[in-house]
């Protein structure tokens, strides 16, 4: 019987990360499901899953094995990924049209809290996407078989983020189904589902992505992303003689973008009642004990999704608006933007 869902994990090597993800997944067993571990040194077998050597050309690797197991949609986890109880089952619920890959949502462990990004309701948003705000974790994308294979597999030149660079291939050509409920529980280094040694790897190719489809200009997303991530990595490293001292002062200025790029992909406390094991019953509170931006005046005005903040507006503000007809209020805002038009230097 061909199953419905391909789970690979990709692990090298096996370690006690593997271990765990491996155990949300195995709750899942069935006919339906079918999980293959790619490691550079498999090691003992393990019940219920399939142990394989991971191939330099991991990317045609993959294509063989959705071939070979005629699934109707696979899923790429990593060693951060802990999937949800009916996970799977809710992914097989949605409805979807013709070769259509499915999104789930992912729950982020952050601090001592639980978050989200993303747009909400929570949405397949292909142009938020596309400026390199890669919002959506790998391990919650089931990917359509049959579509995968008409395209050729993924594209070896973003193997460290394949499945972004799927998405933005497949995504507004074909559509993307949106599974509402919360499959994974992960880890966000700062982003979603991907591990912090190939945090770096993966902003690489996402950036480069990005432009393969938008050729212009790197897009805000993908050049925050990059900087806030290589601020990250090369901070602690000591640079003498090694780095331009200029070089490291910029980086070092740098440290707060991953807090920045956070704003921009919308992060937000949620509950813990999603989740149904143990190490999932977290605390609800916001996910940051300070505030993502220090002040109401450092924010920007919208996040990757167009939405503006929900920032209150001043007292002054209401009790105008409150009472100006509509006509007049229109020619104050139109006013107010004109004078800081003329204020704002023209370089």
């Amino acid at each position: 019987m061909n199953p419905d869902i391909l789970v690979v994990v990709r692990a090298s090597p096996l370690s006690h990360r593997t271990q765990e993800v491996l155990d949300s997944i195995r709750s899942h067993l069935n006919s339906s499901v079918r999980v293959v571990v790619l490691s550079a040194r498999p090691g003992q077998p393990i019940d219920g899953v399939e142990l394989r050597e991971l191939d330099r050309d991991w990317p045609a690797q993959i294509r063989n094995l959705v071939v070979e197991s005629r699934c109707r949609y696979f899923v790429i986890a990593s060693a951060v990924d802990r999937y949800l109880s009916g996970a799977f089952e809710a992914v097989l619920q949605t409805k979807t049209d013709d070769g259509q890959s499915i999104v789930g949502r992912a729950l982020l462990n952050v601090r001592d809290g639980t978050a989200e990004v993303g747009p909400r309701p929570f949405r397949f948003d292909y142009f938020a996407l596309l400026s390199g705000y890669a919002y959506v974790a790998p391990g919650a994308v089931f990917i359509a078989a049959e579509r995968f294979l008409d395209e050729g597999g993924f594209d070896r030149r973003f193997s460290n983020a394949a499945v972004y660079d799927y998405l933005l291939r497949t995504g507004a050509a074909h559509g993307v189904s949106v599974c509402d409920t919360p499959v994974i529980r992960t880890e966000a280094t700062p982003f979603p589902g991907v591990p912090p040694e190939y945090s770096l790897l993966y902003a690489l190719d996402c950036a480069r992505a990005a432009l393969e489809h938008h050729r212009a200009l790197l897009p805000p997303g993908a050049t925050l992303a990059l900087t806030a991530t290589l601020a990250h990595h090369v901070r602690p490293v000591r640079d003498e003689g090694y780095y331009d001292a200029r070089l490291m002062s910029l980086l070092k200025q740098a440290a707060d973008l991953n807090q920045r790029w956070w704003e921009y992909v919308a992060l937000r406390s949620v509950g813990s009642e999603h989740g149904s094991d143990d190490s999932s019953r977290r605390s609800a509170s916001p996910p940051f004990e300070e505030p993502i931006v220090p002040t109401v005046k450092d924010r920007l005005p919208f996040n990757a999704f167009g939405k503006r903040w929900n920032t209150a507006p001043s007292e002054w503000k209401d009790r105008v608006r409150a009472i100006s007809p509509a006509p007049v209020w229109n020619v104050l805002r139109r006013s107010r933007r004109a004078w800081e038009a003329f204020r704002r230097p023209l370089i």
